[in-house]
Formats: structure tokens, sequence, C-alpha cells
């Protein structure tokens, strides 16, 4: 998680977030829902206010320096057009629960859950092909048991095994990393 995000969500929790939103420009509704999103409804689009000049009014209410706040906007919006950049893309779920395995191990092989798609490919093909590649597991992971398409504006769609898109708010997507 981003210090920044963690950081502007503690302390909005501490301010009336009707000030918020009046010195965003926007309702108090949207403010709540895009407070919620990691990006900040950056990537989803739902946050009409430029990225640097929002957080920037976000940031106001936190109490740090000009600086420092200066230095943390420049690393979020890096780690969202990283981030935008891998989109979209297919995560292989396998409900996957740690036991033992060492961290940096899931780091190392996190890669083989998640591949990149261009936006006009035809995703229920590449589930049937990928799943049969695989013969329906994946080493250290487990067996497949759904796929996550994350398109270009992260909105997350469930397929199953045989590439049929089904309907569920059942989306619990892991990701194993190593900070060093």
């Amino acid at each position: 998680m981003s210090s920044l995000y963690r950081i502007i969500k503690e302390n909005l929790r501490r301010n009336d977030l009707n000030e918020v939103s009046k010195k965003a420009g926007l309702s108090t509704k949207l403010l709540t829902q895009i407070l919620n999103d990691y990006y900040f409804g950056f990537i989803s689009k739902i946050n009409p206010v430029e990225p640097r000049k929002f957080l920037k009014i976000l940031c106001s209410f936190t109490g740090m320096k000009e600086l420092k706040i200066n230095n943390r906007i420049e690393m979020f919006i890096r780690d969202m057009n990283s981030f935008k950049s891998s989109l979209p893309y297919i995560f292989v779920d396998t409900g996957f629960v740690r036991v033992s395995q060492p961290v940096f191990v899931l780091a190392l092989f996190e890669n083989s859950r998640r591949f990149k798609i261009k936006p006009e490919d035809d995703i229920g093909n590449i589930i049937r092909e990928h799943f049969k590649k695989t013969e329906g597991k994946l080493n250290l992971w487990g067996k497949i048991s759904q796929y996550f398409y994350h398109d270009e504006l992260n909105r997350i769609s469930v397929y199953d095994t045989k590439g049929n898109k089904i309907e569920t708010d059942d989306i619990n997507e892991t990701c194993a990393t190593l900070n060093i």
C-alpha cells in the first residue's frame, strides 16, 4: 500500500469530509467513493480533478511539509503510471493460502499469476489456451479456479476456466511482494 494513500486515509478520518469535498470541488458522495479507491479514482476516471492538484488538496489536511508532499505525490504518480501501463491484464486465481512458503519465493513466482494482454484480444480464448497449456495448475500456487480480467480502466470481470464470463462479487486478488 502506498504510504501517501495510507497517510491521507489516516489523516482524513480526523477531518470533516464536507470541508475536504468543498475544497476539492466535489460532492461528499463522490469524494467518499474516490477515497475508497487506491488510486483515488484516477485510473477508473471517476475523479475529474487533475491528479497533482487533487493530491495537494488532500495532503493539505495531513500536516505534511510542502517538500515532503511534492516528493510523495511524484512517487505516487510514478507508481500509478506504472500500474496503468500494466493494464489490461489477467490474474489467475488459485485460491492460494500461504502456509509456510517463504515470502521471497512467493514474490519471485508472482508474475506467473498475472499476464498482460491487448484490449482487443479474445479473453475467453486466451483463458482456454492458458488453462490447457498449464493443465489447470500453476506451480507453487495450485489448481486454477478462475480468472480475473482487469480492463484498461481497471474494471474487473471474472471468468471460469472454460473462458466464460461469470457474474460474482467474490473477487479476492492477492499479490506477493518483497520490498527492500
